[in-house]
């Protein structure tokens, strides 16, 4: 993958976040040794919706150092930015299956169909606005192979300016951590579950990290950082 160099702009979105405790597994076990799990460890799934994309991302809790970080383990897209956002933050390549946010009466749905077959049905139920300020996005690590470095943790920094928010319930209907790329990957205990929306601007990375490696050493600046 080439980085990418500008910012992109999704303009109004919606963000949903959706979170539990991971079941069945260490974080550990599912982390590159340069990350450290936090406990416990957060599997929180994220969906985008705008103009030019819907997408689906499984993040879990981690610390770069002593900075909280959420690692991409498995995502869905689908949009005319996918494949951008793809080559250019390392985020999952455009699917042929369907992803879905859907705000329905009395709960906003997330849903991804492959072929027929439901492999995430996720809802926040009940949803009650609350400030907009108060939701917390935590920046994200890619892990992609960038053109001149090799395997990187890219650091991913969404830049939401909110305009509201709200709150529910987490529910988890179907999850299919086989089609997302590993079948460890499962959520257990409810925690959280927010809904935002706000203008959402993704700048270009300005740091990557080698996974091999602890924060304090494997740290590689990608551009200015002014």
């Amino acid at each position: 993958m080439t980085l990418a160099v500008e910012p992109l702009d999704f303009g109004e979105t919606e963000v949903v976040l959706i979170s539990y405790e991971l079941a069945g597994v260490r974080g550990a076990d599912l982390l590159p040794i340069g990350l450290h799990e936090t406990i416990p460890t957060l599997l929180t799934i994220t969906a985008w919706r705008a103009v030019d994309i819907e997408m689906v991302q499984l993040r879990l809790s981690c610390r770069a150092g002593v900075r909280a970080r959420a690692m991409l383990v498995g995502g869905a897209a689908q949009g005319s930015l996918a494949k951008a956002l793809a080559e250019g933050w390392a985020y999952p390549p455009p699917t042929s299956a369907t992803v879905r946010v859907e705000r329905r009466y009395d709960r906003v749905a997330v849903a991804v169909v492959d072929a027929g077959v439901t492999v995430l049905d996720v809802s926040v139920e009940d949803p009650r606005p609350i400030a907009a300020g108060d939701v917390q996005h935590v920046v994200g690590l890619n892990r992609g192979f960038v053109e001149g470095r090799g395997d990187r943790l890219v650091q991913v920094e969404p830049h939401f300016e909110p305009l509201r928010a709200e709150r529910g319930r987490p529910h988890v209907g179907v999850f299919d951590g086989a089609w997302f790329g590993d079948p460890r990957v499962a959520p257990a205990h409810p925690v959280a579950a927010t809904i935002s929306v706000g203008h959402l601007t993704l700048p270009p990375p300005r740091f990557a990290q080698r996974p091999d490696l602890p924060a304090w050493e494997g740290t590689e600046t990608l551009a200015p950082t002014g």
